[in-house]
């Protein structure tokens, strides 16, 4: 396979009924688990996972299903969590792309003047796509504060629990995933720097 292009979908954001300024704020928490990922990072963090369909969080928040929730602003302003939230924290959590790839054979039988305009139209389909993910994410945010949600700052000391829960999660992942799981992962955060 030959990767064309990325685009990423928007980053997750911490939503509460009350202030989060600490994991502690957290904890005893009754917290939207969608996948097993933010199901372990909820046990991490003290607070109970429960599972909930993006449909139904209004309600499992109006009933007291959950209290807290990462999601997208989008999702967010889709669910109006204005009338269950009172906060949301732009944590930027999760850095999920889509991919676009193509067949590695079938692509370089193709002569290299369409090969060069695959290239060309890849490059700007990702470069429209990472634009319109970022301004879709600034409009979503905008339209949960306009319909009252505080959205502070998140705190170094929140910021820095949420870190080390991560950092966890990954040595987690490598004592599963073995030596080539760690390689990989040692790849990745060199680039990061």
């Amino acid at each position: 396979m030959t990767p064309l292009y990325y685009v990423p979908w928007p980053a997750q954001a911490l939503y509460g009924k009350t202030e989060i300024r600490s994991l502690d704020d957290l904890k005893g928490a009754r917290f939207r688990a969608q996948t097993p990922i933010i199901a372990r990072m909820a046990e991490l963090v003290g607070a109970t996972p429960v599972m909930v369909q993006a449909a139904d969080v209004p309600q499992a928040f109006a009933t007291g299903i959950v209290n807290a929730l990462l999601t997208s602003a989008q999702t967010g302003a889709d669910s109006a969590a204005w009338d269950f939230s009172r906060y949301v924290y732009d944590i930027g959590f999760t850095l999920t792309r889509n991919a676009v790839l193509v067949n590695t054979r079938a692509f370089m039988a193709l002569d290299d003047a369409t090969r060069a305009a695959i290239r060309d139209a890849a490059a700007k389909a990702m470069e429209h796509g990472w634009a319109a993910a970022k301004a879709s994410e600034e409009v979503q945010m905008a339209k949960l504060k306009a319909n009252g949600m505080q959205a502070p700052e998140p705190t170094p000391e929140l910021m820095a629990g949420l870190r080390a829960i991560g950092a966890k999660q990954e040595e987690e992942w490598v004592a599963k995933a073995g030596p080539d799981g760690r390689a990989l992962l040692e790849r990745y955060h060199a680039l990061l720097k």
